[in-house]
């Protein structure tokens, strides 16, 4: 069951970094003149809150999971990631569902940091063989203690990384008041 959840939020992984990909080609070619991508970049627009909150959601449930039922005993920094990702999803649900614009104001400076914290331990536990880097406390697992790596790269920091990068593209994309491009 552990093998098929890290399976499960790797792939999920993997599908952000393809969905980055198309969107950057679509802004990079400007799209715009062709009407079969522009319904994709309108449901986009309208529902990136919606989709915000299932990745913070999902994410949420991903942590949860590790660390109650996989038992992956969550480090220092995996505590920071938890500080900041977890408020998100209730935020975002509320935002969601009161279509509220100032979203933004909360989830960005969240993300942020979270982004950052994650980047940094996924970079310390990149490191680890040759570095000595860290900043847990003796008293509890080591930040660099990697439970699984998958596909040569994806690790727990990787997947909160992308979560709160994914959360930050989402609601910049959000516009309550969609337009079709001109």
């Amino acid at each position: 069951m552990v093998n098929l959840a890290i399976k499960f939020f790797s792939i999920g992984t993997l599908l952000v970094y393809v969905f980055f990909a198309l969107l950057s080609i679509f802004f990079i070619f400007k799209l715009q003149t062709n009407k079969k991508f522009e319904k994709y970049y309108i449901l986009l627009q309208k529902h990136a809150l919606f989709f915000a909150f299932l990745v913070a959601l999902g994410a949420m449930f991903g942590s949860l999971f590790f660390s109650e039922i996989a038992h992956f005993e969550p480090c220092t920094l995996c505590w920071w990631q938890r500080v900041f990702l977890y408020p998100q999803v209730i935020i975002l649900g509320v935002a969601f569902w009161n279509k509220d614009r100032q979203a933004r104001l909360y989830t960005v400076p969240l993300s942020l940091i979270g982004a950052c914290i994650a980047g940094y331990q996924y970079i310390i536990t990149a490191l680890a063989p040759v570095s000595p880097l860290g900043i847990c406390s003796a008293a509890g697992p080591s930040c660099l203690t990697n439970y699984f790596t998958e596909f040569g790269f994806i690790t727990s920091p990787f997947m909160s990384f992308t979560a709160f990068v994914f959360i930050l593209v989402l609601v910049f994309s959000w516009k309550a008041d969609y337009r079709p491009i001109a």
